[in-house]
């Protein structure tokens, strides 16, 4: 019998938040968003967990989220470093599973049916 199909589903959780903070290491460990529009009054794309602690939710104005944490860090989008960190990750993950099926700039499933053997791991079965 053949091991089952397994999918890893990765999502780069507050993507653009974490590659604003690998852009800027002093950044680590404030809270980030990432938005403001043209002028800086539109809406936040994406907050990192620190933001998120203050209620900062992607589609909030950003003038709210800066109510809710004065102290936070609002980045203006950089869309090209984006895409060049998200270039890397995919490489990362195809050198890990060369048929990996990235579906947005953030996200990737990788299938196998070795994962298991690899890692030793123990599946876990959601209760039905």
């Amino acid at each position: 019998m053949k091991p089952p199909i397994r999918i890893l589903h990765v999502d780069g959780d507050s993507f653009f938040a974490s590659c604003e903070i690998a852009l800027n290491p002093q950044l680590q460990g404030r809270p980030v968003w990432v938005g403001g529009g043209r002028r800086g009054d539109g809406i936040v794309i994406a907050a990192n967990r620190a933001a998120k602690k203050f209620g900062i939710k992607t589609g909030m104005a950003c003038f709210e989220a800066k109510k809710l944490c004065p102290r936070g860090v609002l980045c203006k989008p950089h869309y090209d470093e984006y895409r060049r960190l998200s270039a890397e990750m995919f490489h990362i993950l195809r050198n890990i599973r060369p048929r990996s099926c990235p579906s947005r700039l953030t996200r990737a499933s990788l299938i196998s049916r070795r994962w298991t053997a690899m890692s030793g791991a123990t599946p876990r079965r959601k209760n039905m």
